[in-house]
């Protein structure tokens, strides 16, 4: 058996990627994970996310990426996307999708994990 050089294989976690979806869909959510802590502790600030079944870990550890300017350009145009779709097609206020969907959409996706190879290593589908 070969000696590894670099970090071991991961389990995908899902909720990242529904970490994307919901600051590109929701801009009231985005800003407020992304706003200045001005004194609050994160478990605070971060009360709603974490209410929807975020981690705090995780929010934590991949703020710096929804901070960058970047980042926040491209989140404003999906989410003036996905409004103008809702708005075409449900009607639906504002903050849509709501909060219940949202919940139920992250504890899916907490249930779901894909094995994710150590670097260079081929992957079979």
């Amino acid at each position: 058996m070969p000696v590894s050089t670099g970090p071991d294989s991961i389990n995908l976690d899902y909720r990242l990627m529904t970490l994307v979806l919901v600051m590109a869909s929701r801009e009231d959510l985005s800003k407020l994970y992304t706003e200045p802590a001005n004194g609050n502790p994160d478990e605070v600030r971060w009360e709603q996310l974490l209410d929807l079944g975020f981690p705090i870990e995780m929010l934590r550890e991949n703020l710096y990426v929804f901070q960058n300017s970047d980042t926040q350009d491209g989140l404003a145009k999906v989410q003036r996307a996905m409004q103008t779709i809702i708005n075409l097609n449900d009607y639906c206020p504002i903050n849509c999708p709501g909060n219940n969907g949202l919940t139920r959409l992250i504890a899916a996706a907490q249930g779901i994990t894909a094995p994710v190879g150590a670097p260079g290593a081929k992957t079979t589908v």
